[in-house]
């Protein structure tokens, strides 16, 4: 019989005697001595023997002990496979293990089909996780994996059937073996700002997200390795904007506004510049450009204005765009710089603009 409940233990425990009679149905003694006996604290019975050695030996289970007056625990006299006696006072009295102790213990351990830990998930799968879970690394789940909290995995995880989720996963990376006909492994790696990764370690097959929404695959493992976007053929859209300057501002030369942009290798971008100002003091040669400044290879400096004289208060306003390849993933900012010969040109707040677009490949 599984006992089912934490039975108390004290090695200690000297051996003591009866003060009084304890009749056939008694569910209380008096011992002489109590020193190093074990009380029932925490809830956690104990057992004794009276008159042991003797023909009517009886194991009792005690539930308390406190100063010597120990009180029986229900249905605890003949316990153990022994029977009730009534006994004499000064029969002694000893604090035992016993064997139905024993007996639930090896039970425990080689009886599989026992249940006794409701705070574990049996094999059987008829009690589910609750709480935090932690798995070992290399998990593999080989049947239907249902998830309906948050899953948080540091280590590898493979699913060959089914994988259910209700709630988040959140990991590093999320990888998939495919079905039939779509086997080939690939990895979801996380999502970028914009662009493909150019940082880190990647297989191929790996895919993002960046959040300007577009989709990149790794066509090379690598660090980072090569990427090309997902739509591929398809026009991506705008990539990057910017006006300015903040406010009005009078230039002999410079940088009036400036970009960056993530451009992808194989994809073709639009690049659009405009500007517009006054010229300002005395007659003067007002000149707008389009450039980059890491020198890619997209066209060269594209005049935006005239080379004819401007007087003082003519205002002029110009565009001009560049389309091309690129040959490699990178950043790259685009620059629209402005330059007279003369007095100075007032470029209006805000009254610049570039504007870098994918339009396929």
């Amino acid at each position: 019989m599984a006992l089912l409940q934490r039975v108390s233990h004290a090695g200690a425990a000297v051996p003591s005697a009866l003060v009084n009679p304890l009749s056939l149905s008694g569910l209380s003694f008096v011992l002489s001595t109590v020193s190093g006996w074990p009380t029932g604290a925490g809830g956690q019975p104990f057992f004794v023997v009276v008159d042991p050695g003797n023909s009517f030996e009886e194991k009792i289970l005690c539930s308390s002990q406190s100063g010597g007056n120990v009180n029986v625990a229900s249905g605890g006299r003949g316990a153990d496979g022994t029977t009730a006696f009534a006994h004499t006072a000064g029969a002694v009295v000893e604090h035992v293990g016993t064997a139905i102790e024993l007996d639930d213990d090896n039970d425990h351990v080689y009886n599989t089909g026992r249940d006794d830990h409701l705070n574990y998930a049996p094999t059987s799968g008829a009690r589910p996780f609750t709480g935090l879970v932690t798995m070992q690394a290399g998990l593999t789940d080989t049947g239907i994996f249902t998830q309906n909290g948050n899953a948080t995995i540091n280590g590898n995880e493979t699913v060959t059937g089914t994988l259910g989720v209700g709630g988040d996963i959140s990991g590093r990376s999320l990888a998939i073996s495919g079905l039939s006909g779509a086997a080939v492994a690939s990895r979801y790696v996380g999502a970028t700002l914009a662009g493909p990764p150019t940082t880190g370690i990647f297989n191929l097959g790996d895919y993002v997200v960046s959040q300007d929404g577009s989709v990149y695959v790794c066509t090379t493992a690598g660090s980072p390795g090569a990427w090309r976007a997902g739509l591929s053929g398809a026009p991506r859209g705008n990539v990057a904007t910017t006006t300015g300057p903040a406010t009005q501002t009078d230039f002999t030369s410079g940088t009036v506004i400036s970009l960056p942009a993530n451009l992808v290798s194989g994809r073709r971008y639009k690049v659009t510049g405009y500007c517009f100002g006054s010229q300002q003091t005395s007659t003067g040669t007002p000149q707008c450009s389009l450039a980059d400044s890491a020198g890619y290879t997209g066209g060269s400096i594209v005049r935006l204005f005239s080379t004819l004289s401007t007087p003082a208060n003519f205002a002029e306003v110009g565009t001009a765009v560049w389309v091309f390849a690129a040959t490699a993933t990178a950043t790259v900012t685009f620059q629209l710089n402005v330059s007279t010969s003369a007095g100075a040109f007032r470029v209006v707040a805000n009254a610049s603009q570039i504007t870098v677009e994918d339009i396929g490949v």
